[in-house]
C-alpha cells in the first residue's frame, strides 16, 4: 500500500511539474500583454495601449487568417471524408498502394519544396494571394485526416449502409445521410486538426505572402515585433499579438468541444 502511494505521489507530483511547465508561457503572455510587471502604470492603460497597437499596427492580419484557414478546413474535410469513404468502403485496385502513398508528402523537408513551388505558383501568376496556401495546406493536413476518416469508418459496420442500399438509396445518399452523421467524431476530429495547422502555419506564408495587406497573423508578429522608438522587440505587443492569436483557437475549440465529446460517445455507442 505504500509504495502504491508513492507511486501515486510521484505520477501526481509530475504531472503539476508538467503543468506548470506547459502554462508557464501562458502566463508569461498575460504578464506582459497586461502590463503585470510594469510598476508604477494602471494595468487597464498598459493593457489598451498594448492592445491597440496590435489592432492598429497588424488587424487586418487575423481577418487574413480567417479566411484561408477556415477555407483551407472545409476544402480539406469535405474532400478528405470523400476520400475515407473510398479507401474503407470501395475497392478498386491499387488502393492499398495509393493509401500507402499518403505518406509521401512527409518524406521530404517543406524547405526543399518551396522554391519550385514558389516557381510554379510564379508562372501562373499566383504568388501574393491566398490561394497558394489553401491549396498547400491540403497537403499539410489532408493525409492525416485520411488516415482518421478512414480508420474510423472501418469500425462502422458495412451492414448499416448495405441495408439502405437494399431500400433503394444510391451512394450519394448513403454517404451524405447515414455515413456522414456517423462521421461526427472524425469530422470535428479533421476540422479542429486543420484548422490549428493552418492558422500557426509560418514558413509558407512568409514565402508566398511578400503584400503587407495580405499578411497572415503568424507573419505580421514576425514582421512587426520590433514597434517601439528603438527598434528593440516590444514585448507586450508581441505578448498582446500571441493572446489576440490565440482567442480564435480557443473559441474555436470551446465550441466543437461538445461536439467532440457527444460525438466520440455516440460514435463509440453506434460502432
Amino acid at each position: 500500500m505504500n509504495k502504491l502511494n508513492k507511486h501515486g505521489i510521484a505520477v501526481t507530483a509530475g504531472l503539476l511539474l508538467f503543468t506548470l511547465i506547459t502554462l508557464y508561457p501562458i502566463y508569461w503572455l498575460i504578464v506582459n500583454a497586461f502590463g503585470l510587471n510594469a510598476g508604477g502604470q494602471s494595468i487597464v492603460s498598459v493593457a489598451a495601449q498594448n492592445f491597440e497597437n496590435v489592432f492598429h499596427v497588424m488587424g487586418y492580419s487575423y481577418l487574413n487568417s480567417l479566411i484561408i484557414a477556415g477555407t483551407a478546413t472545409v476544402i480539406s474535410v469535405i474532400i478528405c471524408s470523400m476520400s475515407a469513404y473510398a479507401f474503407a468502403r470501395i475497392e478498386f485496385r491499387g488502393r492499398i498502394a495509393l493509401f500507402d502513398a499518403l505518406v509521401l508528402p512527409y518524406l521530404l523537408p517543406t524547405v526543399l519544396l518551396i522554391i519550385p513551388l514558389y516557381v510554379i505558383f510564379k508562372t501562373i501568376g499566383i504568388i501574393n494571394t491566398f490561394l497558394p496556401l489553401i491549396l498547400l495546406y491540403q497537403l499539410l493536413m489532408g493525409p492525416v485526416n485520411v488516415w482518421i476518416g478512414t480508420d474510423f469508418l472501418k469500425s462502422i459496420p458495412k451492414e448499416i449502409e448495405e441495408s439502405a442500399l437494399i431500400d433503394g438509396c444510391g451512394w450519394l445518399d448513403v454517404f451524405l445521410r447515414i455515413t456522414l452523421p456517423l462521421m461526427v467524431p472524425a469530422l470535428a476530429t479533421m476540422t479542429v486538426l486543420t484548422f490549428i495547422a493552418s492558422w500557426n502555419e509560418f514558413i509558407l506564408a512568409t514565402t508566398f505572402l511578400n503584400r503587407a495587406s495580405l499578411y497572415t497573423f503568424t507573419k505580421a508578429i514576425f514582421i512587426f515585433s520590433a514597434v517601439n522608438a528603438r527598434g528593440s522587440i516590444d514585448w507586450g505587443f508581441v505578448s498582446a499579438a500571441s493572446i489576440l492569436g490565440l482567442t480564435p483557437l480557443v473559441i474555436f475549440l470551446l465550441i466543437l468541444r461538445k461536439y467532440l465529446i457527444s460525438g466520440l460517445a455516440k460514435g463509440a455507442v453506434k460502432a
